[in-house]
């Protein structure tokens, strides 16, 4: 979120005082001080989604292209543009950079997941439709950064575990029916920066709590309601 950039200060009233303080020279000031921090160059930011009006326009649009077009320094066309959007605007800041988090999911500690945050009309990154096809694809298959047997327990009942999912993340009598069947020699992503949306391939079969969603490689039409996924809380069975 383009506001994480903001000084910690302007929050200390809750989130509906920031804005009456981003006219203020020295939080501009501090705000372009975080951006030069934060050392990835304005064009290899995207803007992925933000709620100014008409900012559909903008979805996808470098922040160097951006910020050229409304002419002003860059912390302060990106403030204006906080406030058009009432805080609400996501970037996407690349390029991929697999090597510097393969030591981090080779630790015993680690788990695999994916924090992308979802529009439908956003220019989202690609690890919303992609992460999982990278890793078991060119990570585990291609570049053998985990066996293929650890990789699917992190995506699991490693995780299941560690987050206190009870009877999911593994196979056995009992247990939620939650399956991928998916080949191991033809998996991989083709979500880009440039195209974000863009799924895996490989994936043969998707079992939701033993309810088919996706067969012989394409989403089941008109699925039935309710739909099988749902919340989870810790410790209870789902």
């Amino acid at each position: 979120m383009l506001n994480f950039l903001l000084p910690y200060e302007v929050w200390e009233d809750g989130p509906l005082g920031v804005l009456g303080k981003l006219d203020r020279p020295e939080v501009r000031k501090r705000f372009g001080a975080g951006l030069q921090a934060m050392g990835v160059p304005l064009s290899q930011i995207t803007i992925a989604w933000t709620a100014a009006p008409g900012g559909q326009s903008l979805h996808g649009m470098r922040l160097d292209e951006f910020v050229h077009q409304r002419g002003k320094p860059a912390e302060e066309a990106l403030i204006d543009l906080l406030i058009e959007s009432n805080l609400a605007t996501l970037l996407v800041l690349g390029p991929p950079q697999d090597h510097l988090v393969e030591p981090l999911i080779r630790h015993d500690l680690a788990m695999l997941g994916s924090d992308g945050i979802y529009f439908p009309d956003g220019h989202v990154h690609p690890r919303v439709f992609g992460s999982v096809g990278r890793w078991l694809g060119p990570l585990v298959r291609d570049r053998r950064v985990l066996s293929l047997e650890e990789a699917v327990h992190k995506l699991s009942g490693k995780s299941a575990a560690r987050f206190g999912l009870v009877d999911r993340g593994v196979i056995r009598p009992g247990a939620y029916a939650d399956l991928v069947v998916f080949d191991p020699q033809t998996i991989t992503d083709h979500a880009t920066y440039e195209h974000p949306q863009k799924t895996c391939s490989g994936i043969e079969h998707v079992v939701v709590q033993g309810r088919s969603i996706f067969e012989a490689g394409r989403p089941v039409p008109s699925l039935p309601h309710p739909l099988p996924g749902r919340w989870l809380k810790r410790g209870q069975p789902g």
